[in-house]
């Protein structure tokens, strides 16, 4: 019986061809042209690859109590095979309570599965390789983190739903949230079992579902969410075509529906559980194309201007996102009314929004510290852009009795941010999206 080598040469692995394991090898010998019989080449890893994550993620989180690892021996093995992918730390989390157990090593104690009497295990194979557990967990994280963000999930009832066998609606939302949620916050990838789950996976499922469904052209205030979100995970992915096409995917909907009407018609309105504060979801989506588009540099699809909602009370993270789009509509002074003015009249037009900017300040002070530092760091940002435009037309100058027409304009607007960042912490930026904490720490 003829012994399998243990490794082929150089010449033979680059032809693909059966090696010996001699040296010299029977086909280096017996070759037609004089070559080089050499083992040089490191053995490559045997059996099969391991799942590469995107990204450059060196730590990874365990999802414990959910009946895959059960045990301290589960533990151990699980942590072996992690590490075994060059990860550097390994979080584990129990399910049960959604706090963190142990860093860096197996759990110390014993775990036991979390309760599942009611569900359906043969409908999520059919329809999702993504275990519940891992959504509960992601919008438990948003609920914690994000919801001062994007105030239109109501998180409970979202989980009692996902508690229960839910729909392929319930799936889907939940999908594009948990990608939009670990996106933003750059959460690293989610170990159940033997699968890592990352952003790109929840964003992938979800597609997967929203392409499969027959109902998918179906227009309702979920699907607009689904599309919403997976704007968001696009954009923190850099992909901009894909972000900017669900985005203005999100908005035609929305206009389709009249969420952008004086009174929405009570049809639209019909009372659905799992969203929240729907009379802010058109002022949402209007904010995260603005945004998105002068970022870019590009003309938003929604020229209108917007109809801000009227509440007599409301959240304070409702209040903070009505807030902030009065600063984008203070902003969009200068492209609306002002757009074929002469040199010496959009000068004044900059001037103006600059001063109208300057004078705005948040009524909650003591509100949600993300919803106060979004606010502040947007305003300095708009001032900045203002800045850029003045410079562009060459309205610079250095004798200028105007601070925003001079070139140390830039110097008053960075010294304005850190005194209004001042007091706020990494964690209170995080949600914001880690460029934030960047420029915290910048």
């Amino acid at each position: 019986m003829r012994r399998p080598i243990k490794k082929a040469c150089d010449e033979c692995i680059a032809r693909k061809v059966k090696c010996s394991g001699t040296w010299p090898c029977d086909a280096c010998r017996q070759s037609s042209r004089r070559v080089d019989c050499t083992f040089l080449k490191p053995v490559g890893r045997r059996g099969p690859k391991v799942r590469r994550l995107e990204g450059r993620a060196r730590s990874v989180v365990v999802l414990v109590g959910t009946g895959l690892i059960s045990s301290d021996q589960d533990a151990a093995e699980s942590c072996n095979s992690v590490l075994s992918m060059g990860l550097d730390s390994v979080a584990w989390v129990d399910c049960a309570t959604g706090q963190l157990a142990a860093r860096d090593g197996p759990v110390h104690r014993n775990h036991t599965a979390a309760p599942s009497a009611a569900v359906d295990t043969a409908f999520y194979e059919n329809h999702t390789s993504i275990p519940l557990a891992v959504l509960s967990h992601i919008v438990h994280l948003y609920q914690q983190s994000s919801y001062s963000v994007w105030p239109i999930i109501n998180a409970p009832a979202l989980l009692q739903k996902l508690e229960s066998i839910p729909d392929v609606d319930i799936l889907r939302l939940a999908m594009a949230l948990s990608a939009a949620t670990m996106a933003q916050l750059q959460l690293p990838p989610l170990l159940f079992g033997d699968v890592a789950m990352d952003c790109t996976t929840m964003a992938a499922e979800c597609m997967k579902l929203r392409d499969a469904n027959p109902s998918r052209e179906r227009l309702d205030l979920r699907s607009i969410l689904v599309s919403f979100f997976l704007h968001v995970y696009h954009a923190k992915r850099n992909r901009r075509k894909s972000a900017m096409g669900f985005i203005q995917q999100a908005i035609s909907g929305a206009e389709r529906l009249g969420l952008n009407a004086v009174s929405v018609t009570e049809q639209v309105m019909t009372f659905d559980e799992v969203i929240a504060n729907k009379e802010v979801l058109f002022l949402l989506l209007w904010i995260s194309e603005r945004g998105y588009a002068m970022h870019l540099g590009l003309q938003p699809s929604y020229t209108c201007p917007i109809v801000k909602p009227d509440f007599h009370s409301c959240s304070p993270e409702v209040q903070g996102l009505l807030e902030l789009g009065q600063l984008f509509a203070t902003f969009d002074m200068i492209s609306t009314r002002h757009r074929d003015a002469t040199t010496v009249t959009f000068a004044g037009s900059l001037a103006a929004t600059e001063a109208a900017l300057s004078g705005l300040s948040l009524s909650q002070q003591n509100g949600p510290t993300t919803r106060v530092a979004d606010y502040c760091i947007t305003k300095e940002w708009m001032r900045t852009i203002i800045w850029q435009k003045a410079l562009s037309q060459r309205l610079l100058s250095s004798t200028s009795c105007v601070d925003l027409m001079t070139f140390r304009f830039p110097a008053v607007v960075g010294r304005a941010l850190l005194c209004s960042l001042q007091g706020f912490s990494e964690s209170d930026l995080l949600p914001l999206g880690r460029d934030q904490v960047s420029l915290f720490r910048a």
